[in-house]
Formats: C-alpha cells, structure tokens, sequence
C-alpha cells in the first residue's frame, strides 16, 4: 500500500477539488474521521 501511494505521489500533484469545503466535518464513531475529503490528481509533466 505504502509503494502503490508513493508511486502515484510520484507521477501525479494532488490539488483540492472544487467541491472542497474549507475545514471539514466529522463524524464521532470509535474514532473520528472526516466525512469525505475531495481531491483532484493531476498528471506531473516531466
């Protein structure tokens, strides 16, 4: 898992979509964690 997130930071930019909230929300289970965290990858032009 760690080899296949280094390779696509390698060949892509992550950039915040345009749906992206400022902060985010969270919901309380037996940990918390955010609802959803939108994202775009953009090729690297190498």
């Amino acid at each position: 898992l760690k080899l296949c997130l280094i390779q696509l930071l390698r060949q892509y930019r992550i950039l915040p979509d345009d749906k992206t909230e400022v902060g985010f929300k969270q919901e309380e289970r037996l940990i918390i964690q955010p609802n959803a965290i939108l994202v775009k990858l953009e090729k690297r032009s190498v």
